[in-house]
């Protein structure tokens, strides 16, 4: 995957700006004094090293978790909320890594697992979109359109979408 120089800073920068803005609500919104780190309840520098370390693992693998997202998934907008989902998982986890590439490993086994869950949860409400679409279709003719129906289902799923959106939305 060969992209432009200028197009992966500007990618970077555009993912580092949401990411601070996530860490920052997510660290807001959570109630640091309950978690266990194993010695006892968080303190401002642990949870100031679990940012740094984010920010660090963004760096350092961003690029290649979003190569992945994107080669499960298709889709950029998916790919850069897995990317970020990764880093708030990391967060929320905390996990200690015995080195680098332990980090990494780490990291692309839970990209991977949200690109799989995104496409499930894809797949299920494109499902149920077209079952709408079936009864749509049933319920605004009077004569049998089954032909129709399977026409449509037999297109590739992108050029479905595209009918359910033209026709029904």
């Amino acid at each position: 995957w060969k992209t432009s120089k200028a197009y992966h800073v500007l990618l970077r920068g555009k993912i580092r700006e949401g990411f601070v803005r996530l860490v920052s609500a997510f660290s807001r919104q959570r109630d640091w004094s309950k978690i266990d780190n194993g010695t006892g309840t968080m303190e401002a520098a642990e949870r100031s090293r679990l940012n740094t370390d984010a920010a660090h693992y963004l760096d350092m693998y961003g690029n290649a978790i979003l190569r992945l997202a994107y080669s499960y998934l298709h889709n950029m907008a998916d790919a850069e909320e897995v990317l970020q989902d990764t880093l708030v998982q990391c967060i929320h986890t905390a996990p200690l890594f015995e080195n680098e590439s332990h980090a990494k490993a780490w990291l692309m086994q839970v990209a991977a697992n949200l690109s799989k869950n995104r496409i499930r949860s894809n797949r299920i409400r494109q499902a149920e979109d077209l079952d709408e679409l079936q009864e749509t279709l049933a319920g605004q003719e009077s004569e049998d359109l089954s032909f129709v129906w399977e026409a449509v289902k037999s297109l590739p799923e992108k050029y479905r979408e595209v009918i359910h959106l033209f026709y029904q939305e």
